[in-house]
């Protein structure tokens, strides 16, 4: 009896460690990391590109469901309120002299929340402010300008309004580093 009961209680842990990286439910620090920055890239950094490319209007509509209220705050600064099935969030971006001849941008005061549904929630915030400028890539045939993120992103994720886990993505020049509160 001791057996079989060793057996179903191995298959139901086995059944229990699917690897998803569109969810935050396994728990590995590259999982976390992954997810996190997926939320973020998916809602911050779209409303911060089209920022960049000049096309926001007062209402913008990302990911065909996420709606995002743009206030202009100065001439140079503006305030983003978005809200979808599953996220809310909301942000500051000011626009300043960048590299290249290009618009930088400073991005701070945010503030995420993500619900995944069966009691899973991410919040994210910046520690400090996150800047976005330009770099440049080269060859001898093309150059290319892209516009990276510098700062420290962190994030909080709960389990029935219990926190259970924290990541920090840290990007310099739009290179990503993570340390996370699960062990390896």
């Amino acid at each position: 009896m001791k057996k079989i009961f060793l057996i179903l209680s191995s298959l139901a842990l086995m059944t229990s460690c699917v690897v998803n990286t569109s969810t935050n439910q396994k728990r590995t620090p590259r999982n976390l990391a992954f997810f996190m920055g997926q939320q973020y890239e998916s809602t911050v950094g779209v409303c911060l590109n089209l920022i960049a490319s000049g096309s926001v209007s007062s209402e913008l509509i990302i990911d065909d469901q996420v709606s995002v209220t743009v206030t202009s705050l100065t001439n140079s600064s503006v305030h983003l309120e978005g809200k979808g099935p599953k996220v809310e969030f909301s942000f500051d971006a000011l626009c300043r002299p960048g590299s290249y001849g290009r618009d930088a941008f400073v991005l701070s005061d945010l503030s995420f929340v993500y619900d995944e549904a069966n009691g899973h929630v991410l919040e994210m915030r910046f520690s400090g402010d996150m800047i976005y400028d330009w770099v440049e890539k080269s060859s001898a045939t093309f150059v290319s300008y892209s516009l990276v993120p510098s700062g420290v992103l962190m994030g909080d994720f709960y389990l029935n309004s219990k926190q259970v886990d924290h990541c920090k993505l840290v990007y310099d020049c739009g290179e990503a580093s993570f340390s996370t509160s699960v062990a390896q």
